[in-house]
Parts: C-alpha cells; structure tokens; sequence
C-alpha cells in the first residue's frame, strides 16, 4: 500500500497524491502557467501505470523537491520579466494581487531584512522570495495617494447633484472604491453634498495620510462617545470646488491608528 504523500513525475510533469482535510486523497499537479500545484482528479488513473517503458515515475520526496525547483526557476523568471499589473488587497501582510492566465498571485511581505523583503504566491504556493519589487511589475498607487485623486477629481464639481458627483469620481461605486465596504453619495449644494466611505477591515493609517495630504487637523470631539476626526483639505486651481476630507478614528489617531471610515465634503472653492 501507498502512503501518502506521494510524489511522481507524469511525462515530466510534477504530481503528487496528498491526503485531504477531509480524509480523502487529492491529486495535484504542477501548473506550467505559474509554478504552482492545481488539482486535477484525473491523474489518479495515469500515476497507476508506473513500470519500465512507462511514462511514470515515482519518486521519493527528496528526488521529487529538485525537480519542481528546476521547472519553477523558468517559470519565475517569466514572471518576472512580464509587465504584470498589480492591485491592492488592503491586506497590510499581503497587500498586492494579480494574475496570470487565470492564476492567482498574492505578494506577501515579510520581516525585511531578516527575511527576503517579499514572497511569490502562486494558487496559495510559495513559489518564489524575492529581495526587490521587479521593475516590469507594475505596483498600484497607495490607496491614501488614490483617496487624493478622487478628492481632485470631486473638485470639478459645480452643482453638486449625485449625478454629477458621479461623472466626477470617474470610477464605479458598486463594488466601493478604496476596498470599502460601503459608499454613500449624498448630493446636495456645495458644503452639503459629500462622498462617504466606511471600512469594516483596517485600510489606511494616520500616516499613510499624513504622508500624501499633509498633516491632518484634529478636530474637537463632539461627545464623549463621539469619533476622533481628522481634517484635511484637497484643491486644484482653477477648480470650482475644493474638498475637505475627514478621518474618523475610534482612538487618538497615532501614526499607525486605522481608519474606520473617511467623508468628503464638497465646498466652494478657496481662492490659493
């Protein structure tokens, strides 16, 4: 009888038979697209014809390991080179996401410089560690620096109906931007009509904001319950509107104090 784990190259393709949460018995094999193993139910009948003359080796674990690291390191540097677009998660351990072909890839960032600055995942695999950011990928903007866009964005506003709010944001708001978990337009006269973004799960810091919109203002509490508000102020010239912006905290907003939800109010513009 097997046991399992069990390794075997199938026309030189990595397979191994795992055993399953469950109880069972899975088969995965080596993904020629990203380096990672997939599962693929139908190699349990072509991992049974091993023998002479076959096509089907088994292998030990430690015959089986060189094998994937030889296959993986073409298929990392492929990676490597494409001009791979990446978006954020809003996971601050693993920010970054893409894909290739279908795949799924995840950039984990790690304890630098103990550990290499970040990780390759590939289907859930670690594929690869990797000491710099590759120059052919292309990494998203931070979301605070993607919050100011959207502030500059709002200040082309004029009447401040939610339609024009919307022609204004230039981007959907069903599913919310900023990995938010709701959105609210409100439309109304300048100084009254507002954007507002709630977050179930921590997206952006103090500092993260600080860094691209300047220090925020704290403003006074308006109860002991109440939210601790941060202000800062977007314009453009020219623009006819100008927007202030407010972070709410649950706590004194420190350098690393999540935000919980953030409004963008439309006002009239300021004369610079």
């Amino acid at each position: 009888m097997p046991t399992y784990p069990a390794y075997y190259l199938v026309n030189d393709r990595p397979v191994k038979l795992v055993p399953t949460h469950e109880g069972g018995l899975d088969a995965l094999v080596f993904d020629w697209k990203c380096g990672a193993f997939v599962p693929d139910r139908s190699y349990f009948g072509k991992v049974s014809d091993v023998g002479i003359g076959k096509d089907v080796d088994s292998l030990s674990e430690a015959q089986f390991r060189p094998n994937v690291a030889e296959l993986r390191r073409a298929i990392i540097q492929q990676l490597v080179a494409a001009s791979l677009v990446w978006e954020a998660t809003g996971d601050g351990e693993s920010p970054y996401r893409s894909s290739v072909e279908g795949r799924r890839l995840t950039i984990r960032v790690n304890d630098f410089p103990a550990e290499p600055m970040y990780t390759l995942i590939a289907e859930g695999d670690e594929i690869a560690d990797l000491e710099d950011w590759p120059a052919a990928w292309i990494k998203p903007d931070p979301l605070a620096l993607v919050l100011r866009g959207l502030a500059e964005r709002l200040c082309a506003v004029e009447l401040g109906s939610e339609s024009e709010m919307r022609t204004a944001l230039g981007v959907p708001v069903d599913p919310p931007p900023l990995g938010a978990s709701h959105c609210y337009l409100r439309g109304g006269p300048l100084s009254l009509a507002t954007v507002e973004l709630q977050f179930e799960s921590p997206k952006l810091i103090r500092a993260e904001l600080d860094s691209i919109l300047g220090e925020g203002e704290l403003l006074p509490r308006t109860g002991p319950g109440a939210r601790f508000v941060l202000a800062y102020e977007v314009q453009v010239a020219g623009a006819p509107a100008m927007v202030r912006i407010f972070a709410r905290f649950s706590e004194p907003p420190q350098a690393a104090s999540a935000l919980l939800g953030v409004t963008l109010r439309i006002d009239p513009a300021e004369q610079l």
